[in-house]
This record gives structure tokens, sequence and C-alpha cells, in this order.
């Protein structure tokens, strides 16, 4: 792996399709407007949860040949996209931001691990999109914006192949703004977490 100090370094490793990159102190990007994921295995470590990666402004991608993908002891702030990738593991981590995971490649059964973690979403009319992975959530909290009318959560599987959705040891609070999750074609089970603070409006079917 490599060990990366400032932004001229990161975006040199990523395009150079670096596979682990271990971020000593807080980096923020502004050299480029794109960065597209494409090595196939991506771990990034902070050198401790407090490390931070400023991506607000960035489109941040992960590619379909981009397989595995660990994100570790770091906070995040900015928007992640994830295309057809099959396994993706939070743990440790604060993320700041919008995510958004698209998988059309069925026969992949991806899976999206979030652990020991905390999500809180931006000032914008998105919530957490999944779409087609088989999710496990545990030990990590989840809090919404001030924005009416969305859920914390949006989790679309396949009427052929019904995705999991486990969730465990976990806290979602609504903001009073924001709905939980709204979830299609998935098999859900839920142990020892809360929601709360939630809010029901008409626009969002009962």
């Amino acid at each position: 792996g490599k060990i990366i100090n400032n932004e001229d370094e990161f975006i040199k490793n990523i395009n150079n399709k670096e596979e682990s990159l271990y971020i000593q102190d807080n980096i923020g990007i502004n050299k480029t407007k794109n960065i597209n994921i494409t090595s196939q295995n991506f771990i990034l470590i902070g050198n401790n949860v407090t490390t931070e990666l400023h991506i607000k402004d960035i489109d941040f991608s992960f590619h379909e040949e981009c397989e595995s993908i660990e994100i570790q002891n770091i906070t995040i702030i900015g928007n992640f996209r994830f295309l057809n990738n099959k396994n993706i593991t939070f743990k440790n981590v604060n993320f700041i931001g919008k995510l958004t995971s698209y998988n059309n490649i069925l026969d992949l059964k991806s899976t999206f691990y979030i652990l020991n973690s905390n999500f809180s979403l931006p000032e914008e009319k998105s919530g957490y999109y999944f779409n087609n992975y088989n999710i496990n959530i545990e030990n990590s909290k989840f809090y919404g914006n001030n924005i009416y009318n969305l859920y914390l959560i949006e989790v679309l599987g396949n009427n052929k192949y019904f995705n999991t959705f486990n969730i465990k040891n976990t806290l979602f609070s609504g903001n009073y703004h924001n709905s939980g999750i709204i979830s299609s074609y998935s098999n859900i089970a839920c142990l020892n977490s809360r929601f709360e603070n939630m809010f029901n409006g008409k626009l969002l079917n009962g």
C-alpha cells in the first residue's frame, strides 16, 4: 500500500490504480472534478476516524472493474457512487454525504457491509440508495437532514432475486423531517435497532 500525505499523492496513486491507500492527515480534493476507481480491489484507510477526506464537489465513482472495496477509520465528506461492485465494506467510518449503489449484474450476489459507522445525509433531496445489494448494517447510526418527504434509506431489489437486508444494533434518526426505510423485493431482518424522530407525510405514500 501507499502512504498518502496530500492531494497530489492521492490523485497520482488513484490514476496508477494503486489498490491500498493509507491517509495520514486531512486531505481536500480540489484539482479534479472526477475520481474513478478502476483497480480490481480498493482499500482506503485513515490514520484514525477523525482523519478527513473532503470530496464535496467531486464525482467519486467506483466502477465495475473494482470488485472489492474497503473503507476504514476515516471521515468522508462528499458523495460516493458504486457501480456493479461485488463486495463493499465501511468499517469505523463517519460518512457525511450522499451514497448511491447500483448493481445490475444479479449473479454477483453483491454485498454491502456498514459496521460501527455513522452516516449523515447532506442537505440534498436524496437518501442512501441501494440497488440489488445484500446489505448488512451493524452497530451504526444514520442521521437525516432538514428536507421533508424523503427516506433515509431506499432499498430496491429484483422480483427474481430478493435481496437480504439485515440490521442490528443500529439507530435511524429522521431529524423530524425524513422517514425511515423504503424497500422493494427485499427480505428485512431488524434486531435491537431504533427508529426515532421520523416524519411521515402524504408524499411518502402513508
